[in-house]
Order: structure tokens, then C-alpha cells, then sequence
């Protein structure tokens, strides 16, 4: 079964092993078709973070799989025992955090990507020093040059029993030093949701034509180019100036078609992703472009 083979590939899943999908009312349908796919005892659980749902999870082994599939809002609004970043204390078994929202389709396509093309793009980023002057240019006619710290990753597969990962392998990013960048980002992929904290202020999503976004000293100045640049423009330039400030540097590492949804679209082998805002004050949206070239310039 299709399933079986990915989860095998990513969570070293054992003959016999038990798998819980604990998902929500919007993913609900996509968590059913996984257990369709598999033939390991597999139940499905709508998270409510009841002790119920607490005491089934505690009851499984080191070699059970937890595959946790939610949606953005779900997953704001409920107390969260899962994250991108690590499972819960209590929790014995093994457990991989879906990307949020993600697609069936999407889900698939970043299972399969060949294990060797992520660690290859993850060697490729360890390859740039930090803090040296990064030049990044695409075929759109992205021109940026900006430093950054060191490049960090999450853990994309499991190795061993009781271990945990993000699904599908998503990205490495560095964050990029205050008032380095300058130049261009032409954006021919993706422009990311506009969130304040919680709240959506804007959904943009593919772009129809490149996105034009110019950067002086680390800061968003401006952006043209055709409609949605227009309306992002207007929505960014209300906010305070921090949610303009270019902070992190990150490239994508699954073989995943654009889809409009950032979550997925910063994911995409041979993208790269610029995030502007500060999560701490409650904004960050990432502009992707495709095929970029990434090399040490000269100061």
C-alpha cells in the first residue's frame, strides 16, 4: 500500500505497529484516506485534548506511530500537545506532525521525495557560512544581497523507536541580520497569508504575475507589479514597520507543486522563502521564489 511504503521510508514503521491519526473537523477527510492506504491497525481521532484521547495515546508502544493532522485554525484555537518542534513528554510512541493544512495531494508528493535530494539541499545550506555576505538572484530577476546566522532544520525523519519528525521534510532557515539585506526579490511563486497573531488580514497565495518587492537596509521600501503587489503593498505598509523588517532566509526540501498555501508552498525543493515580521509581535509572512542561486559575494 502506497502509505505503508512513505511511512516506512520517514518513520521506520515496524511490521504490526499501531498508527492513531489524531486530527480535526477540516483534515478529517484526508486522515481517512490515510488509514484507507495502510494496512497496519489504524484508528482516527478528532483532538479534543480530553483525558480520553490522553489515556489511548499513553497506551501505545515505542514502535506505534501518532501522525498528527490539523488545520491552521485548529490548531491556534485548541491547547496544543503537539507542535512542528517536539511531541509531549508523556508520550511513548513515535510521532510525526503533518504540515498544517496540507493538501492529500501535497502530503504525497513531499512523502515521496527521494530521501537523498533533502539531505543533499541540507548539506548544500550548511555549505554557506554565516554571518558572510549571501548574493541571491533567481531568473525573475531577483537580486538580494543580505547576511545571516547559522542555518537550523527540523527533524525529518525517525530513526528510532519513541522518536519524532515534521512531515513532509520542510525547510532549513537561517535568520538574517538586522539591516544587512538590500536589492530585489522578484516573488514568481507564492506571497503568504497576512496574519496578525491570529487573524488573517489578507489572502494572497500564487502569484499571476512576478511580484516586484524592494528591500534597503533590511526593510521592505516598496513593492509593484500588478494587483495582488498592490493590495499587499497597502495591507503591509498599515502595520508597524517591524511586520516589514526582513528577518529569516529559508529553502524548501520536498518535491511538492505550488498550491497557493505558504505552509506548503515554502516547503518546494529548489525554492527559497524571505520572511518578513517578527513572530513575537504577531506577524510573519514569506515571500517564495523559484530556482534561486545562493553564493558567498564579495563584501
Amino acid at each position: 500500500m502506497l502509505f505503508d511504503t512513505l511511512l516506512e521510508r520517514w518513520c521506520a514503521l515496524a511490521d504490526g505497529a499501531r498508527i492513531v491519526l489524531v486530527t480535526d473537523d477540516g483534515q478529517h477527510d484526508i486522515a481517512c484516506r490515510v488509514a484507507r492506504q495502510t494496512e497496519h491497525p489504524c484508528t482516527v481521532c478528532l483532538y479534543d485534548a480530553s483525558d480520553a484521547l490522553r489515556s489511548a495515546l499513553m497506551a501505545l508502544k515505542p514502535c506505534d506511530l501518532v501522525l498528527v493532522l490539523q488545520g491552521f485554525d485548529s490548531y491556534l484555537s485548541m491547547p496544543r500537545w503537539f507542535s512542528a518542534m517536539g511531541k509531549p513528554a508523556w508520550l511513548a510512541a513515535k510521532c510525526a506532525f503533518i504540515r498544517l493544512g496540507i493538501r492529500h495531494d501535497s502530503l504525497v508528493e513531499g512523502l515521496a521525495t527521494p530521501k537523498e535530494a533533502v539531505y543533499a539541499k541540507i548539506s548544500e545550506r550548511g555549505a554557506l557560512p554565516p554571518e558572510k555576505l549571501l548574493r541571491i538572484t533567481n531568473a525573475a530577476g531577483t537580486e538580494l544581497t543580505l547576511r545571516t546566522g547559522p542555518f537550523a532544520t527540523c527533524a525529518h525523519e525517525i530513526t528510532a523507536d519513541g522518536g519524532f519528525c515534521f512531515l513532509p521534510p520542510s525547510e532549513t532557515s537561517s535568520e538574517v541580520i538586522p539591516g544587512s539585506a538590500n536589492g530585489r526579490i522578484v516573488v514568481d511563486v507564492t506571497v503568504g497569508q497576512l496574519r496578525v497573531f491570529a487573524q488573517e488580514l489578507a489572502y494572497f497565495g500564487l502569484v499571476p504575475s512576478p511580484v516586484t518587492v524592494e528591500v534597503r537596509n533590511g526593510v521592505l521600501a516598496d513593492v509593484y507589479g500588478n494587483a495582488m503587489a498592490d493590495e499587499f503593498k497597502a495591507r503591509i505598509f498599515a502595520l508597524p514597520e517591524d511586520a516589514r523588517t526582513l528577518v529569516e532566509l529559508g529553502q524548501g526540501l520536498s518535491a511538492m507543486q505550488p498550491t497557493g498555501l505558504i505552509g506548503v508552498d515554502e516547503s518546494i525543493i529548489d525554492t527559497c522563502h524571505f520572511g518578513f515580521g517578527h513572530h513575537e509581535n504577531g506577524t510573519h509572512t514569506d515571500l517564495v521564489i523559484r530556482c534561486p542561486t545562493i553564493q558567498v559575494a564579495e563584501d
